[in-house]
């Protein structure tokens, strides 16, 4: 299920408090040599489900060498960084420091991970006035 950009529009401050809650026990905030992740894992589907309804994101079932099945869900990007900006008040100082950490790596790449930029290519500021959709 892909991102989408309204994801967080009409969400509760309740459901907000959840996913932070969630992700502060199970999750994780990083920056990779290739990609900006917020991921959870977990044994039980459901509540890594309900990430995914809500903030898309992708959900693979993997197995360890054990054979013992886990479900991992991830968010990419700058999706994953607006999703940080947006628990980040209600988040441990640990995590608060892994959430700094990611957005400050995001920060420095340039292209589209960092898709949601605050300027153009030539240096404009990107604002609502200037800023549209066509299709």
């Amino acid at each position: 299920m892909a991102w989408h950009y309204d994801a967080l529009v009409g969400i509760s401050t309740h459901e907000i408090a959840w996913i932070a809650g969630f992700l502060e026990g199970e999750g994780s905030f990083g920056a990779y040599k290739t990609a900006i992740i917020i991921n959870a894992v977990q044994k039980q589907k459901e509540p890594l489900q309900r990430l995914q309804t809500r903030l898309g994101g992708s959900l693979k079932l993997y197995l360890n060498n054990r054979g013992r099945a886990h479900w991992y869900w991830r968010l990419y990007g700058a999706h994953a960084v607006g999703l940080a900006f947006t628990l980040y008040t209600f988040m441990s100082p640990r995590r608060r420091d892994q959430i700094r950490t990611m957005i400050a790596a995001w920060k420095q790449r340039p292209g589209k991970n960092n898709a949601l930029t605050l300027h153009c290519p030539r240096g404009h500021d990107l604002t609502p006035d200037n800023v549209y959709l066509m299709g």
